[in-house]
């Protein structure tokens, strides 16, 4: 990929690769977090785009087209231009057991912008190879090869998720589901054990165990016992309604989402938000907070939430443009 800023990227790598998109989006100490795919860290997503070499930002590029796509914003033209530009990326660089700087998040990012995107995935068997590298025999996976077996289990949810994600876009079982399970059983053990439980990381990871859990009949957990009292300990413990900033709007709004929870006045609280905020290029700063630069990934949370919430985002022109010129820029 291009080289770029020396602050964005498991957890949400939120990372970690938005804590663990927003497990890796917003913990400054690691993470970014995104409970869904978007759990990425942003420190660590700017290290490794650093040091990347493939034709196309598949960051930049992913984020920019399911933020048009919300909007409804997304142009023939601009359609043509990305169709061009990935099919003029040699993504074997990329996808190759021999890149040591391939990470689970790039191949995740390749099989989630071409299925955006409408076409069909390639790489099935060096992906799959590269996914059988990353597994371990407990049932969970790593972000990238050189990434240890020996971290807290809560640090590989969000790889774990990913490969699933992928594996079912290929159409594939997930192996070793078995282990799997127990290992998503024994998780839900351990983050209720865990000391200084929060509502962003919590709220995030039980998100993510309940995607896994549903989205595939082998991983379901959700009548066993250790699920149930971890989500019982998040509602009765660390549910909250006063947030403050974008990654606990968005936690908040997951949870509402995946628990189908009423939520009252939080589109006000959000909107006055977002104005204050929001740059004057209509895009918006990285963690949400005043001073900090333009971030794709936390642009895409704004209107993501304003989406959830109904609200209309002010400057719609300006961020357009934005938007529209990240597009011009992918794959140059």
């Amino acid at each position: 990929m291009n080289s770029i800023k020396k602050r964005i990227l498991l957890v949400i790598l939120f990372v970690t690769i938005i804590s663990i998109f927003l497990v890796f989006l917003f913990d400054k100490n690691d993470h970014i977090s995104i409970s869904t795919i978007e759990n990425i860290s942003s420190k660590d997503i700017e290290s490794e785009k650093e040091k990347r070499v493939d034709q196309i930002d598949l960051y930049e590029t992913y984020y920019s087209i399911n933020s048009k796509t919300i909007l409804k914003t997304l142009s023939n033209g601009e359609v043509i231009k990305i169709e061009e530009s990935l099919a003029n990326t040699d993504f074997s660089k990329i996808i190759n057991e021999k890149n040591l700087r391939l990470s689970l998040y790039d191949v995740w990012l390749y099989t989630e912008t071409i299925k955006l995107m409408g076409k069909d995935l390639e790489y099935k068997d060096q992906i799959l190879y590269y996914l059988e590298s990353l597994s371990s025999d407990k049932g969970f996976y790593r972000s990238s090869t050189t990434e240890g077996l020996g971290l807290e289990h809560s640090n590989y949810l969000l790889a774990t998720k990913m490969a699933i994600e992928i594996y079912i876009s290929y159409g594939e079982p997930i192996p070793n589901a078995i282990e799997t399970k127990k290992w998503l059983k024994n998780l839900c053990t351990e983050l209720a054990n865990q000391e200084d439980k929060d509502f962003i990381s919590l709220g995030d990871y039980l998100v993510m165990i309940k995607n896994i859990s549903e989205n595939n009949n082998e991983l379901n957990i959700s009548a066993e016992q250790e699920y149930k009292d971890l989500t019982e300990y998040f509602f009765e413990n660390l549910l909250v309604r006063e947030v403050k900033n974008i990654q606990e709007f968005n936690t908040l709004i997951d949870i509402s989402k995946a628990f189908d929870i009423n939520l009252t006045g939080l589109d006000a609280k959000f909107e006055t938000y977002m104005i204050s905020v929001q740059l004057a290029d209509g895009s918006f700063p990285i963690y949400g907070q005043q001073g900090e630069h333009s971030d794709i990934l936390t642009t895409y949370l704004f209107i993501k939430t304003s989406n959830e919430l109904g609200i209309t985002i002010p400057n719609f022109e300006k961020l357009n443009v934005y938007l529209s010129n990240k597009i011009i820029r992918i794959g140059t």
